[in-house]
This record gives C-alpha cells, structure tokens and sequence, in this order.
C-alpha cells in the first residue's frame, strides 16, 4: 500500500507542475484594463501652501511694568514651614477625611427647622436639605455645609457654623457662618 521513495517524488512533481501550468496563463486583460482606467483619472488638484507673513520681532522693555518672568507672588511671605517635611503651618482641613452627606451640599442648600434634646441633653440641630426635603439630625462638633464647615453650637434659634475658606496660597481662613431657625420649611 505504501509507494516508493521515487514514486511519491515524481507525484509530487507532477501536481507541481500541473499548479504551475495554471499560473501561465497571460490573459491579463481586466488587470490591464483596471490600471489604464487608474491612470486616466485626473489627479485631484491640492491647493498650495499659503505663505506665511513674517511679522517683525518684538523688544519689551518693560519699564515700569512687572517683570512677565517673575512670580506674581512672592514667596517669602508664604506662611511658615515646618522643618523639614515642607509641609505649611497653617489652618487646614484634613484631607483623608471622606466628606458624605451633608458637607457635599452648600451651606445655603440647607435650612435649619428645629432642635431636639433627647435623654442624654444632647441638644440635636435639625435641618433639612433643600433639594430632597429630607430632614437631617446633627450635633455640635458634626461637618456641615460644603466649605468644609464643622458646627459650633446649636441653640434653639440657630447653628453656629465655622467655615474654612481658601485663601489660594495654600492655608485656609475661618469664617463663621450661621443657620437661623426657619418657620417655614422649603422643598
């Protein structure tokens, strides 16, 4: 059943030369045809680069005017550094702390509309954001108000609020704010 050495050579490359034979074919008319109609397309005209004016060189001379080289501000009167960690000494909110709930939301989002003391006389603040109308509980020493506010004091009358503003230089100025008990309470 096997063949031969030779015989297995010569089928080999009798199927060659058959598969060649197919390749010998010169009728290359549509091929012909196809690069003839290429070349007869007209080629797209391209607009030419358009030249470009020279404008003449500038010399500032600055005079009384600021340097444009140097700092606008000066850093010499930047606060203080500690050591050599080179981190400012200054008033500043923590930045690990995940601000939820109520610090996402400004602080003239939200209206106080009453107290409550329960049996441990802690004195509750009772606000309602503005948005969803949802009433909130918070006590002194929670975060408020999205300028990184903490409360205070709460009275019967209104919630004390210490804001920290950026003063853009790095630190952080407290403001104090205040939420006023509402009669009305909006949706």
């Amino acid at each position: 059943m096997f063949m031969s050495q030779a015989a297995m050579t010569r089928s080999v490359c009798v199927l060659l030369s058959v598969l060649l034979s197919a390749c010998s074919q010169t009728d290359m008319s549509d091929l012909e045809g196809f690069v003839a109609e290429v070349n007869a397309r007209k080629n797209p005209e391209v607009k030419q680069i358009p030249e470009f004016k020279v404008m003449p060189s500038f010399f500032y001379e600055p005079g009384t005017r600021r340097d444009p080289f140097k700092a606008l501000l000066d850093k010499t009167d930047e606060p203080s550094v500690k050591d050599d960690t080179t981190k400012l000494i200054c008033n500043r909110p923590d930045p690990n702390r995940v601000r939820v709930g109520l610090e996402l939301l400004p602080l003239d989002s939200i209206q106080m509309v009453g107290t409550l003391q329960d049996d441990t006389k802690i004195l509750w603040g009772l606000v309602i954001a503005k948005g969803d109308g949802t009433i909130y509980r918070v006590k002194t020493g929670d975060y408020l108000g999205d300028e990184y506010g903490r409360i205070t004091s709460i009275s019967e009358d209104k919630i004390e609020v210490l804001n920290l503003i950026s003063d853009n230089a790095g630190c952080f100025i407290d403001r104090q704010a205040s939420l006023a008990l509402s009669s009305e309470p909006t949706k």
